[in-house]
């Protein structure tokens, strides 16, 4: 297969063949998607740290802006930024761990092209770009993709259960989990979610202390961001939808980057008549040579058969999640992106 070649996003490996594949290397790079949040992050890490104690040299990559918890997390396991390091060396395997898309591996690109041979990804996400590697485990029914994640470890370590798992592991492992599932309030929280959860904190998971390492870690600069997003809000039709936007003006006026606003758009979705929610922050503006780009963040709420898929709202723009969660970059501005969202969620919400 070359990166040319167009196959279908379908599962290729098992995981008793990704963990036996995985075994046979001395050196793994690790990557995720470009401003890594609590799955991507955990994965990656809990990954990196299985191979590790198998003897693999393995080193989690990352680029974009990073979160402040992510030290913490990443303790003493090597991790590296590619906008400060540069792309990654030779290895044996890559392991793409919460995406499998294009647009969100830009910074690796170089690297990863010519390689789809010696590359696999797990993910969760219901849409991706599987040229690029050859193995591929897709576990679209997953709230986090730290769950088939926790799996593989354990498969790897040739553990039976994922409860006896070091805590080492374990701990960046539910990270994930709880960070992709709003702590387990989000609607992509199933039974089989809560057995994960539980197995790894009887593998001695502090939950508390890694709560805290994600949800009251902020500084004054997020509640800045938060407060001019907020009164932005712009309801639309008949206040089932809302729209936040956040400016690079008032961006760097907080003080704060840009990996702060993430769950802004959560705090929208508590009012009782919103069924979807956006968040747009400008990129680039109007100033610079390539042009405005606008980050849009979607959400919405499970209303049964009259939920709105915002996976397939995102993918009118270039992007794409999970039903309840996507993403996508628009080159335009906020007004104009705006312009476009309201006329798309119009069309849906009547």
């Amino acid at each position: 297969m070359t990166e040319l070649d167009k196959a279908e996003w379908t599962t290729t490996a098992s995981v008793k063949e990704l963990a036996e594949w995985m075994r046979s290397a001395e050196t793994a790079t690790l990557l995720t998607h470009s401003k890594p949040d609590g799955d991507a992050a955990g994965s990656t890490l809990a990954l990196a740290r299985a191979l590790r104690s198998l003897g693999i040299e393995a080193t989690c990559w990352y680029a974009g802006s990073l979160p402040l918890w992510l030290a913490a997390l990443a303790g003493d396991t090597p991790i590296k930024h590619i906008d400060t390091d540069g792309l990654p060396g030779e290895s044996d395997i890559g392991i793409i761990c919460d995406t499998g898309s294009w647009s969100q591996l830009a910074p690796a690109k170089d690297w990863l092209v010519g390689r789809s041979d010696r590359l696999a990804i797990i993910d969760h996400h219901l849409h991706g770009d599987a040229e690029i590697a050859e193995r591929r485990w897709l576990s679209t029914e997953s709230a986090a993709v730290c769950q088939p994640v926790a799996e593989l470890c354990a498969h790897l370590l040739g553990i039976a259960s994922k409860a006896d798992l070091p805590v080492e592991i374990a701990s960046p492992a539910y990270f994930g989990i709880g960070t992709d599932t709003g702590w387990f309030r989000h609607s992509n929280v199933s039974a089989q979610v809560l057995e994960d959860a539980a197995a790894l904190l009887r593998a001695g998971v502090e939950h508390i202390k890694l709560y805290t390492l994600s949800e009251q870690r902020d500084r004054p600069s997020r509640l800045k961001l938060m407060a001019s997003a907020l009164s932005s809000a712009e309801f639309i039709a008949n206040d089932r939808a809302v729209i936040l936007a956040l400016t690079l003006a008032e961006l760097n006026a907080s003080g704060g980057t840009a990996s702060e606003t993430g769950g802004i758009v959560d705090q929208a979705m508590s009012i009782e008549s919103i069924r979807v929610g956006a968040l747009l922050t400008e990129v680039h503006d109007g100033a610079h040579a390539q042009g405005p780009l606008t980050k849009m963040s979607l959400r919405s709420k499970e209303r049964g058969e009259a939920s709105i898929d915002v996976n397939q709202l995102a993918q009118r723009f270039g992007g794409g999640g999970h039903a309840r969660a996507a993403g996508a970059r628009h080159e335009g501005t906020i007004a104009e992106t705006a312009e476009l969202l309201k006329q798309a969620l119009t069309e849906l919400l009547n």
